[in-house]
């Protein structure tokens, strides 16, 4: 039985590079789920040594939108996923909202949290 582990810490406190290397002891096939969308420069050289830290036999997959669908696809050729990060998921899902009534946020953040949840359970 698979089990979900959640790596929590401060901004730039090592979370992914311990997930990697977590990643790399106990599993075979590997997907790495970045969640990460670049819009300046901090954030292109933040990716850059994630990139450059993964080992080449990992498969990547780009879900700042969707991770659930995303994560479905990559459990189905994986044994292991790394999904990182779940907070920068959370704001992508918020600032692509055309609102900002909390109920509908709400609701509408609530039913992709409980698709990627569902999606990594299934695995």
């Amino acid at each position: 039985m698979g089990k979900i582990i959640l790596v929590t810490g401060g901004a730039r406190s090592g979370k992914s590079t311990f997930a990697e290397r977590y990643a790399n002891q106990y599993g075979q096939r590997i997907a790495y789920i970045a969640t990460a969308q670049v819009y300046d420069e901090e954030m292109a050289y933040r990716v850059k040594l994630h990139q450059e830290r993964r080992p080449a036999v990992w498969d990547t997959y780009e879900a700042p939108q969707d991770a659930g669908k995303v994560l479905s696809m990559a459990g189905k050729q994986h044994d292991f996923i790394l999904f990182d990060c779940l907070t920068i998921y959370l704001s992508n899902l918020l600032c692509a909202m055309d609102t900002l009534e909390l109920p509908v946020l709400q609701t509408r953040v609530r039913g992709q949290i409980d698709q990627l949840l569902a999606a990594a359970a299934a695995q």
